[in-house]
């Protein structure tokens, strides 16, 4: 856990029930930056919805005055992530919800607690690695962002054309 900074608004604590008083006595991004980038040293990240945890990681960056120079390149824009829900979007097209833990429901898979990073992050691994076994998932890194950009592209116009719709 990591102390925000500031209190836990209502609808983040109705998501995760995490509050004040978990987080009071937590350090701060700043003080564990430093970790965070040894973590991602050396390494490509896999992500649920992706694009979210990025744009998280890159505000606390810039927060934290860390410089674009030092940092590794999984913390750099240019680097794009591994996320298994662009590619939940194409294996589970025909069922309703992408969301993580109705995946990980369909693919017998245990979340654990939704919504706690260490839970989310091993059911997202076990995810992905269930995933990998789909004849139509890449498997080098660069086929498999190749394919993940065409399908997020895909899912893009889908969604435009989904919004333009009349009624």
């Amino acid at each position: 856990l990591v102390n925000p900074g500031r209190s836990v608004d209502k609808e983040a604590f109705e998501v995760h029930g995490i509050g004040d008083d978990e987080l009071a006595d937590k350090p701060g991004f700043g003080s564990i930056a430093d970790q965070v980038l040894i973590a991602l040293s050396g390494s490509v990240p896999v992500a649920y919805n992706a694009e979210f945890d990025r744009e998280f990681l890159f505000a606390e960056l810039r927060r934290a005055n860390k410089s674009i120079g030092h940092l590794p390149p999984a913390a750099r824009k240019a680097v794009e992530w591994i996320d298994p829900l662009v590619w939940a979007r194409e294996l589970h097209r025909i069922e309703k919800s992408k969301a993580l833990g109705d995946v990980c429901a369909r693919l017998g898979i245990d979340l654990g607690q939704a919504h706690r990073a260490i839970h989310d992050a091993e059911a997202t691994l076990q995810v992905f690695s269930a995933f990998l076994t789909d004849t139509r998932v890449p498997k080098t890194y660069a086929a498999l962002i190749q394919e993940q950009r065409r399908l997020a592209r895909q899912f893009d116009e889908e969604k435009v054309r989904w919004r333009a719709r009349p009624g």
